[in-house]
């Protein structure tokens, strides 16, 4: 398990919802991982949850994207139950690829649906200006 309160006050947060079974969500995962070679020592994390119902694609696909350089947790939909991820739902996530950004006190400070080279630039200009203030 893990709590993001364990990162107030510490990190900023991305949470990245995907798939092994996500095109999108996979083309992402080589601009991620840059933005974690740039930002982690400067004090971003990232958690991955994806919404892999089979733990052995899902595991599979962090090996092949060699994302195991940040944590990662399963947390699959059942169609038939709108109910079935409390994080998901929290976050108000019914497609993927999402990304959020919360900063270090807790706050969204940015949430982008979709995948593509815009989107990672959008995030990359937030990092910056959020790590050089």
């Amino acid at each position: 398990e893990i709590s993001l309160s364990g990162f107030r006050h510490k990190k900023f947060v991305l949470l990245d919802f995907w798939a092994s079974w996500c095109v999108p969500c996979r083309e992402d995962m080589p601009f991620l991982k840059n933005i974690y070679k740039t930002y982690s020592k400067k004090g971003l994390e990232i958690i991955g949850i994806s919404k892999d119902d089979d733990l052995l694609s899902w595991k599979k696909a962090i090996a092949q994207d060699s994302t195991q350089i940040w944590r990662h947790i399963s947390a699959p939909l059942q169609f038939q139950d709108i109910d079935s991820s409390e994080v998901t739902n929290k976050y108000a996530v019914y497609n993927i690829p999402v990304k959020i950004l919360i900063n270090k006190e807790g706050v969204i400070i940015g949430r982008w649906l979709g995948r593509g080279e815009e989107n990672i630039a959008d995030l990359q200009k937030l990092l910056n200006k959020s790590f050089n203030n």
